[in-house]
């Protein structure tokens, strides 16, 4: 296991979900929150915790990264491809949708952020499939 390389993916993925989330989805997701109601006042006192997210967020992305490694490397007879799918698909497609579906969210907003987590999540597979493939 290079663990500069899976420091490296790991820093492409919080990327691409800043880029996903912040930029992409960012006026949708706010919707979704409701934080587009918030005063400014209000939304300077959310970003003075992000940090403690972020940071648990790359936590858990290295852990992905690290385990999506561990397969790649012990079943080199399926595409990375196929294996992030399957991965996908069989677990965090079921996740999503219960997070969802139980987290409180407002049922009109349930499908797009579905298909918002959901989307990210298979970019971010394949993408760290490919780079791991590639660089480890």
């Amino acid at each position: 296991m290079n663990w500069f390389v899976l420091v490296s993916v790991t820093a492409a993925m919080m990327a691409l979900a800043m880029v996903w989330f912040w930029t992409l989805f960012w006026k949708l997701w706010m919707k979704i929150h409701g934080w587009e109601k918030l005063t400014k006042k209000q939304l300077k006192k959310q970003e003075e915790w992000i940090w403690k997210l972020l940071v648990v967020e790359a936590i858990s992305t290295f852990i992905m990264v690290s385990i999506l490694s561990y397969f790649l490397y012990q079943l080199p007879q399926i595409s990375q491809y196929i294996l992030a799918l399957l991965i996908w698909w069989g677990f965090m497609v079921p996740n999503v949708i219960s997070g969802v579906i139980w987290w409180a969210d407002k049922k009109e907003y349930y499908l797009h952020k579905i298909l918002i987590l959901s989307g990210f999540n298979i970019l971010a597979l394949m993408i760290s499939a490919l780079l791991l493939t590639t660089f480890a």
